[in-house]
């Protein structure tokens, strides 16, 4: 039996449990040696590490089910705080980008629009001064252009 990619240690620990237990009920009597080794044998490769310290730091023919699956518990908890950090990490840094991409856009509207004002402004015909086209030009008694309001507004 082979640990799933998916599964925790106390899941998988679950099912070694029930294995051994039913070995038990034939009659088959397993060392606690041998229910470590094949803990240590079985677990994924995310668990290599602390398998690699395990066996080289402790000796197993003393080392307990519940000192083993305590040490692992706590390698997988750490493990797994860090994997929350990294994704933390990672949907700070995708919001980041995502207001750095709206100030662009913005910056790009404004300049944008001020360069579509500036193309739409003509001289107008009796003052000679530059007008946008959307402004109301009104003509006082001597016919000087006067701007009355802006229709953008």
């Amino acid at each position: 039996m082979k640990m799933k990619d998916s599964e925790t240690i106390d899941e998988y620990y679950t099912k070694v449990r029930e294995l051994v237990n039913q070995l038990k009920a034939y009659g088959e009597d397993i060392p606690e040696k041998r229910v470590v080794e094949k803990l240590l044998i079985s677990v994924t490769e995310k668990y290599d590490p602390i398998v690699t310290t395990i066996e080289e730091t402790k000796d197993i023919t003393t080392l307990t089910v519940t000192e083993l699956v305590g040490s692992l518990e706590a390698y997988e908890k750490r493990r797994s705080r860090r994997e929350e950090n990294s994704l933390e990490n990672a949907f700070q840094s995708k919001l980041n980008m995502r207001s750095q991409n709206s100030n662009k856009k913005e910056e790009n509207f404004k300049s944008t629009l001020g360069d579509k004002k500036k193309q739409n402004m003509r001289p107008c015909r009796i003052c000679k001064k530059q007008t946008i086209l959307r402004r109301i030009v009104i003509f006082g008694e001597n016919h000087n252009a006067e701007i009355a309001r802006d229709l953008d507004m």
